[in-house]
């Protein structure tokens, strides 16, 4: 027991190692990290996350950071570690218009830790308790910044005090990551608050126009039936591919005429092919002159009038070696030479780094500065049997001018400051690489690395010119390469060697000479279809998107389906959907397919990045243009329409896939003559009229062209038109009474296509959907709809939220999402707006109750009072004071499923109510006079739909008594 006693107190009083936190971007580079720094000493363990191991060892550092013996333990995220989503109930389609998405004080966006990645966030916990220091290596770019401060945030809230580092480096070799271990830094803030700021873009961005889009256009036509969306980076990349279709199908074949001379000279017997130096001439007739005019000259006898060499010239050439290989180059040219994909070559590049033969391959640098130790790199590629002896020769080759020795690479204009241009950092044998494409893009890599490392090929041109007649030349070029260079090691670029015959100055061509001289009709043509090395370029010059996520823009395209890459060319074709889309913003005030918009948010994030602007400012001044936009865009959305009509039904007018069940012949044509207009065919439609089996007439109209039926309301007399275009979808609106089996009349306005098919923005419940319900009062004098933005919580449920809702009656009551909880308004209530200002009490204790302003008639107000009151609907006491007169005349909503009935208590209406009873008519006292003032004067009746109701939530008291 002594010896236990003594061999705990020397464990308890031994120093404790301290401990650092190593995070790397992915599992492979944290294994690569852990056998480079432990010098293949580590050992590893599964901690919560199955998909991210922990490697630990022990090591002694004295460096400008660490000092002394230090426990490390290098573990991995993959990728992001917090997803951007909008905060609930705004991440549901119909929970807001598309507009309020631009708008931060009212739609929320919140960053999580989702589902799949909640293990690999309480390993970094665990770890993260354990640590003294935390170690980032992170992709040296924005995005790996701003996934640093993704995995900052999740280890300071279980440890603030904890010590953070970050290393930088651009390829997994030992010396790279050695050098980043000896020159640790800091985090850099402001390049992750560029990220965040176009992550929260793009989603309000994206998620509002799709929104939009997709409610206007889903289901409509055919094949249209998914989600149409929007993409800030997306949309501008298929306005490149349909500019360049609309050049191919725009363009008019104009007829032009060249001369083609070719001669043959005795000592060689090889053609020569002469060029025209005005190369072609679009008018025949002077062709044609000097076409004889020329051949006069061949077939001439004098010796003055014949053929003659006119000049003879050498002089130096070289053909220029590469730049230094960045991301959008290698795109390039693994799409030109390779036939492989933008996506497919960056994820075989992203593999190839991370198993340590390539540098980090997302870099728009094309500058390799003075500290890179080129030779090293070249020298590891001498074992190689495809290139191994150039490299040799680049290295032992002296002096440095000779052909053939190491020269430093050219100097591009692009330096991202993080990584330099991509380069192979081991040898790797031809039978090394399982796959084909793998072995295909490190052949690329490696022999454009050397290329670039390499001198220029050089050669000598000769150029001869030929006169004919009295003023027309012809040129001919031959080229002698004298030393190849970098073309022995690239055999991507060709050079070609061209020999011509012996000519001098003043040298006369005999008829013998010439073999051919025609006179040629041909045709201009189009320009070729966009590849993806084009189209590649394009985005490059426009500045759309960067060189990391230019790829997935492209493929979002093509899985959107808006273009199409055809197989035997590779040539990319835009869809009618893509056509469409294109050419409606085409015709708008604000072209969303074009690259300005986005070019300039670009600048910008490199301005935030770089600390010359605020993330915050960048956001306000961005989301004003942004909402400026939407609107220009929402203002002209027939021209959406008309565009889909033109590619979709070629100005026919059948706008459903499949037959709706609305299009059987629908009784006959009503006696009445009236006619209303199709919102998508444009043509009249006519009134019919059937009689039901209870011998009651039921009306439609109907578009013959479009051979559908739109179903109008039940006890339906008399039809007006209004001369007023639905905003929604393009039908003209109509005015219907309507009169009850109890001689009730009810007027409404309604458009024929909305009233059974309600749009998918708006909060309706269903029933007619008329006018009344509609949102778009800023651009219609007969939309009188509600905001469907919530207002509160619901008191009942407590998990979904109160919005606005206008009953049949056209009295206006806030209901809950879910339960058949409700406060019902006045019925004197004109109208009601959701206000952006949240209650200071409410909100603190419910969280997200906003104000509402309630508009009354002024005629029914008491002097003095306000007929526009803002109020919080929940504890406003304006409600109470000054809306009791209101009460008193028994103005209110009809009982119906969703409100009281008789009630559970011994009192009956309004002025005498109690808080487990709601009834209707005069009212019969039977409370103490102190509550049932109290509840005489509360402003809203609350019903839930049930018979007998449980009891009520504690409420705030000037509010009233709720059920």
């Amino acid at each position: 027991k002594n010896k236990l006693v003594q061999k705990h107190e020397i464990f308890r009083m031994a120093p404790r190692l301290k401990k650092a936190l190593h995070v790397a971007e992915k599992p492979s580079v944290a294994k690569s990290l852990a056998l480079t720094l432990s010098k293949n000493q580590c050992s590893n363990r599964q901690g919560k996350s199955p998909y991210n191991r922990l490697y630990e060892f022990e090591l002694d550092f004295n460096g400008p950071v660490l000092h002394g013996r230090w426990q490390h333990v290098i573990t991995s995220v993959t990728g992001h570690l917090l997803a951007t989503e909008f905060a609930d109930p705004y991440n549901k389609w119909n929970s807001c218009a598309p507009r309020d998405l631009l708008r931060e004080d009212m739609t929320r966006i919140k960053r999580y830790v989702p589902d799949d990645k909640q293990n690999l966030k309480q390993q970094l916990e665990i770890e993260a308790r354990k640590a003294d220091a935390l170690i980032l290596w992170l992709d040296c770019d924005r995005e790996g910044e701003a996934i640093c401060f993704e995995v900052l945030e999740v280890c300071h809230a279980v440890k603030p005090g904890l010590d953070v580092w970050r290393a930088k480096f651009s390829s997994l070799d030992s010396k790279e990551v050695t050098k980043a271990w000896n020159t640790l830094g800091r985090p850099d803030k402001k390049k992750s608050d560029a990220v965040e700021a176009r992550s929260e873009l793009d989603l309000r961005a994206g998620a509002a126009l799709t929104r939009f889009q997709t409610f206007r256009i889903q289901h409509k036509y055919p094949g249209v039936d998914a989600t149409v969306s929007y993409g800030p980076c997306q949309f501008p990349t298929l306005g490149l591919i349909v500019e360049r279709q609309k050049a191919i199908d725009n363009h008019i074949p104009r007829s032009f005429w060249t001369l083609d001379l070719v001669t043959t000279m005795p000592n060689n017997n090889k053609d020569l092919l002469w060029t025209w130096r005005r190369r072609r001439l679009y008018d025949k007739l002077p062709t044609i002159i000097l076409h004889e005019m020329c051949l006069a000259s061949i077939q001439s006898s004098q010796l003055e009038s014949r053929p003659v060499i006119t000049h003879v010239s050498s002089s130096a050439s070289t053909k220029t070696r590469p730049l230094p290989l960045s991301t959008v180059e290698l795109q390039k040219r693994s799409s030109r030479w390779l036939k492989l994909s933008s996506a497919e070559t960056m994820d075989i590049a992203e593999s190839l780094y991370q198993r340590g033969y390539l540098s980090y391959p997302r870099t728009d640098t094309d500058i390799f500065k003075s500290s890179c130790d080129l030779r090293a790199l070249i020298d590891l590629q001498r074992t190689d049997p495809r290139w191994g002896n150039f490299a040799a020769a680049l290295l032992d080759t002296v002096p440095e001018t000779a052909p053939g020795a190491f020269k430093w690479p050219r100097q591009g204009n692009r330096d991202d400051e993080a990584h330099p241009p991509i380069h192979p950092t081991k040898s790797a044998g031809p039978n090394e690489f399982q796959h084909a494409r793998e072995k295909k893009v490190y052949d690329l890599v490696a022999r454009h690395f050397l290329a670039c490392c390499a001198q220029d090929a050089i050669g000598r041109q000769t150029t001869v010119l030929l006169k004919l007649g009295q003023c027309e030349i012809f040129e001919a070029k031959g080229l002698i390469i004298d030393h190849r260079n970098f073309l022995d090691v690239y055999p991507f670029e060709t050079w070609r060697e061209s020999s011509l015959p012996s000519f001098n100055q003043g040298d006369v061509l005999s008829p013998k000479h010439f073999k051919r001289f025609d006179m040629n009709q041909s045709a201009t043509q189009p320009p070729r279809g966009l590849t993806e090395a084009d189209l590649i370029a394009l985005m490059d010059k426009h500045g759309i998107g960067t060189d990391a996520t230019m790829a997935e823009h492209i493929k979002t395209v093509l899985v959107r389906e808006y273009a199409i890459r055809e197989d035997n060319t590779s040539i990319f074709r835009p869809t009618k959907l893509g056509l469409a889309l294109v050419d409606a913003y085409d015709r708008m005030g604000e072209q969303l397919n074009r690259p300005d918009l986005r070019a300039k948010m670009e600048a910008d994030l490199s301005l935030i990045a770089s600390g010359a602007k605020q993330k915050d400012a960048f956001m306000k001044e961005t989301l004003i243009t942004l909402r400026r936009v939407f609107d220009v865009v929402y203002d002209d959305a027939a021209k959406l329409d008309q565009a889909m009509r033109e590619h979709f039904l070629g100005g026919s007018t059948a706008h459903h896939s499949a037959p709706s069940g609305n299009s059987q012949p629908f009784g006959q044509v009503d006696s009445s003559g009236f006619i209303s207009r199709c919102g998508h065919c444009a043509n009249s439609m006519n009134l019919h009229v059937k009689t039901t089996n209870d011998n009651k007439k039921r009306y439609a109209l109907r578009c013959q062209s479009c051979n559908e039926n739109y179903i109008l309301p039940e006890f339906a007399e008399t039809f007006v038109r209004l001369d007023l275009d639905c905003h929604l979808c393009g039908f003209e609106a109509i005015q219907v009474t309507s009169t009850k089996p109890d001689g009730t009349q009810i007027t409404k306005n309604v458009c024929p296509k909305c009233l059974r098919q309600p749009p998918k923005g708006s909060n309706h419940r269903g029933g007619d959907f008329t006018c009344a319900h509609c949102l778009c009062q800023e651009h219609c004098r007969l939309a009188k709809g509600l905001s469907s933005t919530p207002i509160c919580p619901c008191y009942s449920c407590q998990h979904s939220s109160m919005r606005l809702f206008r009953l049949s009656n056209d009295s206006i009551c806030v209901k809950c999402d879910t339960c058949t909880a409700a406060i019902y308004l006045p019925k004197e209530t004109v109208t009601v707006s959701v206000l952006e200002e949240a209650c200071p009490h409410c909100d603190q204790t419910k969280g997200n109750v906003f104000c509402i302003r309630v508009k009354f008639p002024k005629s029914k107000c008491p002097n003095g009072s306000n007929a526009n009151p803002k109020v919080c609907i929940l504890c406003d006491t304006y409600l109470k004071d000054q809306l009791n007169f209101i009460l008193r005349r028994g103005t209110y909503p009809p009982s119906s499923r969703t409100g009281g009935g008789r009630g559970t208590s011994h009192s009956r209406g309004t002025a005498g109510h109690s808080s487990t009873g709601l009834g209707r008519g005069r009212g019969r006292q039977t409370t103490s006079s102190a509550s049932s003032s109290s509840m005489s004067s509360s402003s809203v009746a609350i019903g839930s739909g049930q018979s007998k109701l449980p009891p009520p939530p504690p409420r705030p008291p000037t509010v009233g008594n709720f059920r």
